[in-house]
């Protein structure tokens, strides 16, 4: 890929920020079906945004985000750990570990939240089939509606 190739994926970036925001916010319990494309998304719970995503399949992938699996509702397990401030990092020791946190007595209680909270937050949504055009537009989002980076930290 040419540095005019990078700055072309740039530019779509920002052109897709401007379209995402126009288009229209659908609710969780109300997902409209035959949504099996790559696409952006936005969580927003009371009108403000929360959260980023991509995938390759969006329909499967919100629905991954109800469901109480540690493993696809990265999420839910994410404002868990927000929630307390001793879970806070993410480990890769089985103490604390992502199925351990589901497990536990208060923490899992708190997972079950988490997801309810996001089977009633409102979406939007936008196809976005390249694969770098993803990435880079899924950070152009997170960042112009000033969404925490973190998920972006490889450490």
């Amino acid at each position: 890929m040419s540095s005019a190739d990078f700055d072309s994926f740039c530019l779509r970036a920002k052109e897709n920020f401007d379209a995402l925001l126009n288009q229209e916010i659908y609710q969780m319990s109300a997902r409209p079906k035959g949504l099996d494309i790559p696409a952006i998304y936005v969580f927003y719970e009371d009108k403000n945004p929360v959260y980023v995503g991509r995938t390759n399949k969006l329909s499967q992938r919100l629905q991954a985000h109800v469901n109480l699996s540690h493993n696809s509702a990265s999420f839910a397990l994410k404002r868990t750990r927000m929630r307390h401030e001793e879970i806070r990092r993410a480990t890769y020791k089985k103490i604390l570990s992502r199925s351990d946190i589901v497990n536990h007595s208060i923490y899992g209680a708190t997972f079950s939240e988490e997801i309810q909270k996001i089977k009633g937050m409102g979406f939007r949504f936008l196809k976005v089939e390249n694969h770098i055009e993803q990435y880079l537009t899924e950070l152009y989002v997170t960042m112009a509606l000033d969404l925490s980076t973190d998920g972006f930290d490889n450490s």
